[in-house]
């Protein structure tokens, strides 16, 4: 007997009615619209930071191998991982190598580390079209600084690196 009154009830309270489905949707809706662009920026971000770190490991790689070593370590940008590009577009990749001062890839140097080509939109721009030299001692031959861009120029980073051979990355455009 109870059985028959709960399926008698439940036959018109169960379930979701038409307009209570619509007014979720509508809120989930709204709520996508207010979520989805900060998610973007927060993605995009978080991408830059990441591709700013590889760039700053490399660079410390670098200094670190040149006083271990006691020997000149360049970074150069490069586009196919073997040839160094006098250019200051660092977003197509870069090398760094060891081998003396007139040594270079391919002839005579070697390669230490290989790094590909940005992905996610994020550009670097150096300050000169210059490799990064870091001597025995471990300073830099010159001071540089790799503008890091979003794409859609949310956020930049600028990585410093000082005559002392010092890498810093500020949150702001310039040194």
């Amino acid at each position: 007997m109870a059985e028959a009154g709960v399926k008698a009830a439940c036959a018109h309270a169960c379930g979701f009615s038409l307009f209570e489905l619509i007014v979720t949707l509508s809120v989930a809706a709204i709520l996508a619209t207010i979520a989805i662009p900060s998610y973007r920026s927060l993605v995009q971000g978080n991408g830059l930071t990441t591709q700013t770190n590889e760039l700053v490991g490399a660079l410390n790689y670098a200094r670190a191998t040149a006083v271990a070593r006691g020997t000149t370590v360049t970074l150069c940008s490069s586009a196919d991982q073997l040839t160094c590009r006098n250019d200051s577009d660092w977003s197509v990749g870069w090398l760094v190598y060891t081998g003396g001062a007139s040594a270079t890839p391919g002839n005579g140097a070697e390669i230490l580390r290989v790094h590909r080509a940005l992905a996610g939109g994020i550009t670097l721009t150096a300050s000169t079209e210059q490799s990064i030299d870091f001597n025995s001692s471990g300073f830099a031959m010159s001071g540089h600084s790799i503008e890091a861009r979003a794409e859609d120029a949310s956020a930049t980073q600028t990585v410093c690196i000082a005559a002392t051979g010092r890498v810093a990355t500020v949150n702001a455009d310039g040194c």
